[in-house]
């Protein structure tokens, strides 16, 4: 069969066709179990969660799925328009227009069209990513700096992708007829990388994560999960990210502006967090406080060598110390709160840690219920 203009046209409609109708097939699929399942709570949680929160969770799924859904048909509608609707005629007819036929213009065209697609994407996106998450407690950071964060990196992602496209359309002028075969090698390359590479090596971030070497504890782990009946090919340790700026923002958003505390803090996770005072800063301002809030986290603490640890940090918050050769006493606080408490805090070096600080009260928090 001949590769007309007139079936390819009809290849394309039928292929975003079935694209939008398995995206729909599929959510309310999605939708459909979540539902179902929001008055069955799981044996595990049972007696540790309401059927309130199980139908909350569901709600939350059937949301989620449904903003995605929308995105689908935004990108559906965006390709009808820049194909059917002539749309990517009039941008390359702009874009010769303005710097003459060329390899520049299809540069133009191509950066014209990727700015469209993320105005179209960047709404539709903030509100799945954002304003669903938030309204259903997911999202804990505040919604306009959250915003400000989502314009920088879409605005730094287009600028670095512009010289990406002008050594694209060199790379592939110079493949001249096999371009296409570059670009399919490309693509196969690509989605290498992310499925093979991608869990080993962090290229664009900055870091590498390197699979655990240590063989007696590889051997422990693969153990452990053969009689759980699983089986492990690579073990890869990681950590949660850390929830200091989380903190910080709702502190802000809750309490900071209701009683003129201070949000005091020395970990270098918050040095960049406006708003956050070193305790150095707030001595300096104190008069300006009715009290003050402090965050430190758990191994920041036990690092310090008033708590147990070796560094000469933190001696402000410690029951008391050591200055000059005498013994001082430290800061007595009202509240001690301990967030995620189940995550490794009985042991005896935190115990030890703790009984250095001096407070009234202490707090311990933790949403997992295990």
């Amino acid at each position: 069969m001949a590769l007309t203009a007139h079936t390819l046209e009809i290849l394309f409609y039928s292929t975003l066709a079935f694209f939008v109708l398995a995206e729909c097939f599929l959510t309310a699929l999605h939708s459909h179990k979540a539902d179902a399942k929001a008055g069955e709570i799981p044996e595990d949680f049972a007696g540790r969660t309401s059927e309130a929160a199980q139908r909350r969770a569901a709600n939350y799924t059937g949301e989620v799925a449904q903003a995605e859904l929308l995105l689908v048909f935004a990108g559906a509608l965006f390709a009808w328009l820049m194909t059917y609707g002539q749309g990517l005629t009039v941008l390359a007819a702009a874009s010769t227009a303005i710097l003459g036929p060329g390899q520049a213009a299809q540069w133009l065209t191509l950066a014209l069209l990727l700015l469209l697609a993320l105005i179209v994407e960047f709404p539709l996106g903030w509100y799945m990513r954002q304003r669903v998450k938030k309204s259903y407690g997911v999202k804990r950071s505040v919604a306009k700096r959250a915003l400000l964060r989502g314009i920088r990196e879409t605005v730094a992602g287009y600028l670095a992708a512009l010289p990406l496209i002008a050594l694209s359309l060199t790379v592939f002028d110079f493949a001249g007829d096999y371009w296409w075969l570059l670009l399919w090698v490309a693509w196969l390359l690509y989605l290498f990388w992310r499925r093979q590479l991608g869990i080993v090596y962090g290229l664009f971030r900055h870091r590498r994560i390197r699979a655990v070497r240590d063989e007696s504890f590889r051997a422990m782990v693969r153990d452990f999960l053969a009689s759980e009946g699983f089986t492990m090919t690579d073990l890869v340790v990681t950590n949660r990210p850390s929830i200091a700026n989380s903190w910080a923002d709702d502190f802000y958003k809750f309490i900071g502006w209701r009683y003129k505390l201070a949000f005091v803090s020395d970990n270098d996770a918050l040095s960049a967090h406006p708003g956050v005072l070193t305790r150095e800063e707030f001595e300096k301002t104190s008069l300006n406080y009715k009290g003050f809030v402090a965050f430190e986290s758990l191994q920041g603490l036990k690092g310090s060598v008033y708590f147990g640890g070796q560094y000469p940090k933190l001696k402000w918050m410690a029951k008391e110390y050591l200055e000059n050769g005498q013994r001082k006493k430290g800061i007595e606080f009202d509240l001690l709160i301990v967030d995620e408490a189940h995550e490794g805090v009985e042991t005896m070096k935190t115990d030890a840690a703790f009984d250095k600080i001096a407070r009234k009260h202490t707090l311990f928090l933790s949403g997992t219920p295990f």
